[in-house]
């Protein structure tokens, strides 16, 4: 009789070979500050106590206005980390090194979703949850669409009024917001067929999915007097959290800590009322998360490093079929050893 011990020892270091490394980064929160045209990251290493990394008026990255990012550790090529990002100045999804301290700049045309000198209000993205695919909410066109994450190809792309943002879920369906337009929140399936109204129509703006699965969405789409509402896995409305400090809420992220965050834009013209903010998801109580960033700077989209997804490379046969001759050449001297 074998040693389960051993063998599954040796199972466990067969199977580690083919797996790609997580990003080694520090723990980041990463704001696109739209004014200022610029993304920021601070350190989150200690959640309650974020430190900037790059300061409003020193970006990561410049020149553009962000809106959207996505995360991937484990991509093939030479940048295993990286971080998708929309700019909606030149209808681009931007790739970024996110292992750079500086000039984090991959290809800043990676995907062009439309040309430049037409308004399509590239906005909300986010990645298959094996990492291979890219949605990609483009507002004024009213389409989702999905890529190729490691290519760029488009793939899909299916109509939806006002799109806005959108969410994949932890069976792969992606939701998608109608913003503006109020056409609520869609799902489809990851291939985007097969629609069905998931939140009935209304004024829904940014998405994130919590740790326990339910999804919490913009109400109101950036305009004043916001709220963020939780729904069940059946679009069944849990509770609405708003506040004063709420007033222009545009993205949302789920934190490490399990606690939902908001880019909230503010209403002054200059952005000094601009900051991110936090609802406890076991509590829904709000408060001030990192506060008036700076002038001119009007937060939209968070995102965390510790959303990253991780690539699942496909092997090929033939390395399938040296992983089992390994795996069987082992449980053999395993066997061999015990005889």
């Amino acid at each position: 009789m074998t040693n389960p011990t051993r063998l599954t020892l040796a199972i466990a270091l067969l199977a580690s070979v083919a797996l790609p490394a997580n990003a080694g980064s520090v723990p980041t929160l990463y704001i696109g500050a739209f004014t200022s045209r610029e993304v920021l990251r601070y350190d989150v290493t200690n959640i309650n106590n974020p430190t900037a990394i790059n300061a409003p008026g020193n970006g990561w990255v410049s020149g553009f206005s962000p809106e959207g990012f996505a995360g991937a550790n484990g991509l093939p090529g030479p940048n295993s980390s990286v971080l998708f990002v929309a700019n909606i100045n030149s209808n681009t999804i931007e790739t970024l090194n996110a292992n750079a301290s500086s000039n984090p700049v991959i290809n800043p045309a990676f995907i062009t979703v439309a040309p430049a000198n037409v308004t399509a209000n590239v906005a909300g993205i986010a990645l298959s949850l094996d990492g291979h695919n890219l949605y990609v909410a483009v507002q004024s066109l009213n389409e989702i669409r999905e890529y190729d994450a490691v290519t760029g190809q488009l793939l899909n792309s299916a109509a939806f009024t006002g799109a806005h943002d959108v969410a994949v879920g932890s069976d792969g369906s992606v939701y998608v917001s109608g913003g503006a337009a109020g056409g609520g929140v869609m799902k489809f399936s990851a291939s985007l067929s097969s629609p069905t109204q998931f939140i009935a129509p209304a004024s829904i703006g940014a998405m994130t999915f919590d740790t326990t699965g339910n999804l919490w969405a913009v109400h109101g789409n950036g305009g004043g007097n916001p709220s963020v509402d939780e729904y069940d896995p059946t679009g069944t409305l849990i509770r609405s959290v708003s506040g004063p400090s709420l007033t222009r809420a545009f993205g949302l992220a789920l934190g490490p800590d399990g606690n939902i965050y908001v880019g909230n834009f503010g209403t002054a013209g200059d952005g000094s009322d601009s900051d991110i903010l936090k609802i406890n998801d076991t509590t829904g109580v709000l408060s001030t998360y990192i506060a008036s960033p700076g002038a001119g700077i009007h937060p939209k989209y968070p995102y965390f490093s510790s959303d990253f997804v991780q690539y699942s490379a496909v092997p090929e046969p033939s390395t399938l079929v040296m992983t089992a001759m390994g795996a069987a050449a082992t449980l053999a001297h395993v066997r061999r050893r015990r005889a």
